[in-house]
């Protein structure tokens, strides 16, 4: 699958963990990477940044019409309620090109840190 999923581990609740799965995010985020990511809805001022810079925020997506399908995107733009997200990786990424802007509420948090697993 060449699309950005990726694996939670733990609750949606403070600080997670996730996995990457596909390339839609590359060469930002590669399959296998892990990052970890702050359950929450974009803020007041997050929002106004990528309003006035474009400034993209990666993001996590669960959009409402595929519950439980969680995707990496970065936040392009904002116009009310409305967020277009697109992937780093245009021609391996399913994003707001194809399936529209999102509601506010279906970005579900955003990404702190990357970092690889240590093989033991």
């Amino acid at each position: 699958m060449s699309e950005t999923d990726i694996s939670a581990s733990g609750n949606r609740r403070g600080i997670g963990r996730l996995a990457v799965v596909g390339d839609s995010m590359l060469p930002t985020l590669s399959d296998g990477d892990w990052l970890l990511v702050h359950w929450r809805k974009l803020s007041s001022r997050q929002l106004r940044a990528i309003e006035r810079k474009g400034f993209g925020i990666i993001v996590v997506v669960e959009q409402e019409s595929r519950p439980g399908l969680l995707q990496i995107k970065r936040a392009t733009s904002v116009k009310g309620d409305l967020i277009w997200v697109l992937g780093d990786n245009p021609s391996a990424s399913t994003d707001s090109r194809h399936f529209g802007p999102l509601k506010h509420r279906e970005i579900i948090g955003y990404f702190l840190f990357r970092y690889k697993k240590v093989k033991s």
